[in-house]
């Protein structure tokens, strides 16, 4: 348009939803997004249509860009400040399709990988897909920041509500225990064993619980823990 060049690229992703994204680039920018959900494509014959469909949202974007309809650039903390909104007020389905658009507009984001994780495991019930997404968002953020650990105990407490969705109590309690080494004393991964009704492990796995040895090192513990607060 004029001396400026636009990029416009329209794709359809996955099929039981299939969906369509528009996505329009100026100078490597992202200028404007628009996404429909096509429905479930269940058999070959469906696929011609999806095609058919493809055409016309590229169309229209197109359309949309000649007609100067372009929005204002959107990051991740964007999305994430609307979805946190949404999950303030309980409405995690609205929450969840916030995230949708989020982790294909940026799939290398960690926090909104986690959220996604989590609330696809909660609100859809995609139990495998939900945990398997909030792995990746504890990766991701491994070697993004390894030296981020005040930051890590968030994502396994996403990690751990999205195996309690899946009624994997277990599952939940051990990931838990895995982050506690990143939470200060009675920080959210404490709280959130005591709300499962589960306590710390003792210091000195391989001995009980009641043993003195385990009972001084668990006071000599949480005394260091409180006065780091």
């Amino acid at each position: 348009m004029g001396s400026t060049k636009y990029l416009v690229v329209t794709a359809s992703t996955g099929m039981n939803p299939a969906s369509i994204a528009s996505r329009v680039f100026r100078d490597r920018e992202l200028v404007y997004a628009r996404k429909h959900e096509f429905g479930n494509l269940a058999s070959l014959a469906d696929t011609d249509k999806l095609h058919e469909a493809v055409r016309k949202h590229h169309l229209a974007a197109l359309d949309d860009v000649m007609a100067g309809k372009l929005m204002v650039h959107r990051g991740s903390d964007d999305y994430l400040e609307e979805a946190r909104m949404f999950l303030r007020k309980r409405a995690n389905a609205k929450a969840l399709a916030v995230l949708r658009d989020a982790v294909d507009l940026y799939p290398e984001d960690p926090h909104v990988m986690t959220y996604y994780g989590t609330l696809t495991a909660v609100v859809d019930k995609k139990y495998t897909e939900g945990i398997e997404a909030c792995r990746r968002a504890l990766e991701l953020m491994r070697q993004k920041a390894p030296n981020a650990n005040e930051s890590m105990p968030l994502f396994f407490l996403n990690l751990a509500r999205a195996y309690l969705a899946a009624d994997d109590r277990k599952g939940a309690v051990d990931t838990i225990y895995s982050g506690m080494r990143y939470d200060v004393s009675e920080g959210v991964l404490h709280k959130e064993l005591v709300k499962l009704g589960v306590r710390r492990r003792p210091a000195l796995p391989f001995l009980t619980r009641s043993n003195p040895i385990n009972k001084y090192i668990g006071m000599m513990l949480y005394s260091s823990d409180k006065g780091k607060k």
